[in-house]
């Protein structure tokens, strides 16, 4: 009887056609490969290094989540999309109208495609921002503001390929 529970188990298991991670992301075992193609910063105001740092991030954050390999030709997943908007507005003005907080703010159109099953490609938009002091020097701290906005819109693109959120 143990026998045959363990048989039926086993069978259980590798009937499964989900490959999932320690990081909780799920696809089909048939989805091997990725790109992520260069994003072009197509925003009004152009900060020159958001689309290598965007890239990159998505590159790095995929190989390190999942077991997909980078690769050139023909891949299973392609990232692509471009900036639409970079800005910084106010985000807290008291009632002297002077500037107490200023945000900055990144959106994102990203497409993926899915080689293996269309209907899990899908195009989307991701925003996000981070407020800061505008007593500080803007130029100083601006690397490491978009490398905190990059990081959230990477996790937020990474959750809806892999996560289904």
């Amino acid at each position: 009887m143990f026998f045959i529970l363990i048989i039926f188990i086993s069978i259980l298991f590798n009937s499964c056609k989900i490959n999932y991670s320690l990081s909780g992301a799920s696809y089909s075992p048939d989805v091997l490969t990725f790109n992520v193609l260069n994003f072009e910063n197509k925003a009004p105001i152009v900060y020159p290094p958001l689309a290598n740092m965007l890239t990159e991030s998505l590159k790095d954050k995929i190989i390190s989540q999942t077991k997909l390999k980078l690769s050139n030709n023909n891949p299973d997943l392609i990232f692509e999309g471009y900036i639409t908007d970079y800005n910084i507005t106010p985000s807290a003005i008291t009632g002297n109208n002077t500037v107490n907080l200023n945000r900055l703010s990144v959106s994102v159109y990203v497409k993926v495609l899915n080689t293996k099953n269309s209907s899990l490609s899908f195009d989307k938009t991701f925003s996000h921002y981070i407020d800061f002091d505008p007593s500080k020097d803007f130029i100083s701290i601006e690397n490491q503001l978009n490398k905190e906005i990059i990081e959230k819109i990477t996790n937020d693109i990474f959750n809806v390929t892999f996560l289904n959120w």
